[in-house]
This record gives structure tokens, C-alpha cells and sequence, in this order.
């Protein structure tokens, strides 16, 4: 798994903890009962076009709510294609830890790792933790998103020692999704379906 963008993306047993039922239900069995109310509701997009998904809150203790609030779309005509499991994809992130109501101090960054590209990843696969890959699906290349991750679906108890992250920390990360498998861009999102890029490449 990758430490830098995520690091303990594995449960005790080996198990990913990537998808987002598979996330919601890890936090269910690790944080007890009041994570197991936990339901996304996604709110209407606003006249700005941006919108935001959130759930109840993930514990009692915490009072943080796992919430994905779009601050950026493309063109609706330019999102043929959305990201889905499987899709490898090129972000760019800001990764930071809040140490109250509004501050926050970043910890990670794809700009800090220095390589002057996007960060590569396979949705689904335990790259990220998990709170990170629930904020990734149905996403189309050129959108930003703020995703708050509340203990359980980050480093939760274990914290992590490489970015000294206290444990039980909650975060927020700022992701834009830059393309899809490599090709699809938000330039060039606007012409095939994944359908008939699939059949054309059959040919």
C-alpha cells in the first residue's frame, strides 16, 4: 500500500478497506453503534453548480461528518465519462489534518512529492484510505472536490507516525481529479461514452 497517499488502507486481517460500503461497514464494526446509522445524503447542486454529499455523524465522540462537497465541475456535456472501480486515475491533492473547527495544517500534498506530475492511483485497489476512495467515485476529470474524513475512514486509532498525524484525527482533503486512464480529460470527455471507447478499441 502507499504510504504517502494514504498509508493504513488494510485493516488488521490484510482486508483492503476501499470500496464505500466496505469503508461505511469498517466503520461500523470499529466505532460501534452510532457509525452503523451512517447514510450518504446527497444535496442538490446549488446555482453555482456546486454540491456537496455528507452523511449523519460518524461518532459520538468525534461529532465529525464524512462529507464531499464539489467546489469545482466541468460542463455537464464535457462528463461523458465518471470514474468507477478499476479506473486508474491521475489527482492532484492537498491532504491535511484539522486541529479545530476551521484550521487545518496540510501533512501531504502531490505537490510536495516533488515529481511535477499527478499523483497515479487505481480506484478501489488500497492506494488511499478509505475515506479518501469513497470521495473518488463518480467523478469526472476536471472536478475538485473538499472531502472531511472523520477518524474511522482515515488513520483512525493507529494514526500515523510517518506524517505525525495524532491518532483518532479527523481530515480534509482538497482533490481535483485530473484524467481518467490517462486519455479521458475534461478536453476530451465530451465526444465517446465508455461504451464506445471500449468498442472502439476492439477494432
Amino acid at each position: 500500500f502507499n504510504l504517502a497517499a494514504g498509508g493504513d488502507a488494510f485493516n488488521d486481517m490484510g482486508q483492503t478497506m476501499v470500496t464505500p460500503m466496505d469503508a461505511l461497514k469498517l466503520a461500523k464494526q470499529t466505532e460501534g453503534s452510532a457509525a452503523a446509522d451512517s447514510t450518504l445524503t446527497r444535496i442538490p447542486a446549488s446555482s453555482n453548480g456546486s454540491s456537496s454529499v455528507t452523511t449523519k455523524p460518524a461518532t459520538a465522540t468525534t461529532g465529525t461528518e464524512f462529507s464531499i462537497e464539489t467546489i469545482e465541475r466541468p460542463n455537464p456535456n464535457k462528463c461523458l465519462i465518471q470514474t468507477r472501480k478499476g479506473d486508474l486515475l491521475e489527482i492532484e491533492y492537498e491532504a491535511a489534518v484539522l486541529t479545530g473547527t476551521t484550521a487545518s495544517q496540510v501533512y501531504d500534498s502531490s505537490l510536495k512529492r516533488g515529481t511535477g506530475q499527478p499523483y497515479q492511483m487505481v480506484l478501489g485497489s488500497g492506494d488511499m484510505i478509505p475515506g479518501v476512495d469513497l470521495a473518488l467515485y463518480e467523478m469526472c476529470p476536471g472536478e475538485t472536490r473538499v472531502v472531511t474524513i472523520p477518524p474511522q475512514l482515515g488513520y483512525g486509532p493507529r494514526a500515523s507516525k510517518l506524517f505525525r498525524i495524532p491518532s483518532n484525527s479527523s481530515l480534509r482533503w482538497t482533490i481535483k481529479l485530473i484524467s481518467i486512464e490517462g486519455i479521458v480529460r475534461e478536453d476530451s470527455n465530451d465526444e465517446f461514452s465508455r461504451d464506445d471507447r471500449e468498442q472502439r478499441a476492439l477494432y
